[in-house]
């Protein structure tokens, strides 16, 4: 998978704020053009500690009328926790679908280099068809106001 990347260089590291979002990029097949059931993973780390700073999305669990994700998050303190973001997927023709949540998100700690990371884990879906004339799709995950996190958008281009 092809992965490319867009951010504030040094300022993602010590403020996100005021930046663009980082735009996690990558292709896959369409899910409504396959027969199998299919899953695709993105993932983006902050430096300079890279392990202290981990976000995965995944998209599976297609429908003709939803998209099922799963979101993990590992940071420290908020950054670390998915209820720290807001998530909303942008079809092809520019319609935004807010994230349902199938269930709370999970959350551990880990260890992490110097500090304890908050590690939680979130699955849900989308409620939008995405048939098999769709090019892609971008989830935009953004901090909450009072939170300063990092934002990204996961896009996938459909094959």
């Amino acid at each position: 998978m092809a992965v490319r990347l867009r951010s504030c260089a040094l300022l993602a590291v010590v403020a996100t704020a005021g930046c663009a979002p980082t735009l996690v990029s990558g292709t896959t097949t369409n899910p409504a053009r396959s027969k199998d059931k299919l899953a695709a993973t993105q993932q983006y780390e902050i430096g300079p500690y890279k392990e202290n700073h981990r976000y995965a999305m995944t998209i599976k669990d297609w429908t003709p009328t939803s998209l099922g994700v799963e979101i993990k998050v590992a940071d420290v303190a908020e950054c670390g926790k998915t209820d720290s973001y807001s998530y909303t997927l942008v079809d092809d023709k520019g319609g935004k679908h807010d994230l349902k949540p199938a269930a709370a998100p999970t959350q551990t700690t880990e260890p992490g280099r110097g500090t304890t990371l908050t590690v939680s884990t979130l699955d849900g879906s989308f409620d939008v068809p995405i048939g098999a004339d769709a090019q892609a799709v971008t989830i935009e995950q953004r901090p909450k106001p009072d939170v300063g996190c990092p934002a990204l958008d996961f896009r996938w281009t459909f094959q």
